[in-house]
């Protein structure tokens, strides 16, 4: 996740005026890219297991239409590190705590207490907390340490937020 952040929002290149410095944009050839290592991961870990791999059972069109919906989620993933840090959207994920819950008593007539309620909520307006307060920092000149960082090992994050 903190790999992926600085992927997205560390500028690379130029820094003079003439080429002023440039991000990352194909997030969905980091998608690829990754796709790719896994595959292969897989396959050599088949190979020396000395498996083999058959689709038995489940139909790969069900497999396709998971896979699919993980690509498009992937993606948002990375695109949202263009504006949000990776703790502050893992932690916005935990907003839908409330919904779930909702959607559970409506369509499966579950039933939860109260007290799943409050702490659903309490959890929720936790991590609004925290992601609001670090929208509040986004005005500051905020650095932090980077293993790969300049000179100093610290790199200005270009909104100047703290991520």
């Amino acid at each position: 996740g903190v790999l992926q952040e600085r992927l997205m929002t560390i500028p690379y290149g130029g820094g003079s005026e003439e080429s002023p410095p440039e991000f990352f944009q194909a997030s969905i050839f980091l998608v690829l890219m990754n796709r790719l290592v896994t595959v292969a991961t897989s396959a050599t870990g088949i190979f020396l297991t000395g498996e083999r791999f058959s689709p038995k059972g489940t139909p790969l069109e069900l497999y396709a239409m998971i896979a699919f919906g993980n690509l498009v989620t992937t993606v948002c993933q990375y695109e949202v590190l263009k504006y949000l840090s990776f703790a502050a959207s893992t932690l916005a994920k935990c907003a839908k705590i409330i919904p779930v819950m909702c959607w559970g008593r409506l369509i499966l007539n579950k039933r939860y207490s109260a007290a799943d309620f409050v702490s659903a909520f309490v959890v929720t307006a936790g991590c609004f907390i925290f992601v609001l307060d670090r929208g509040m920092l986004a005005d500051r000149d905020v650095t932090h340490s980077a293993p790969f960082g300049g000179a100093n090992g610290t790199v200005t994050h270009p909104s100047g937020r703290m991520s």
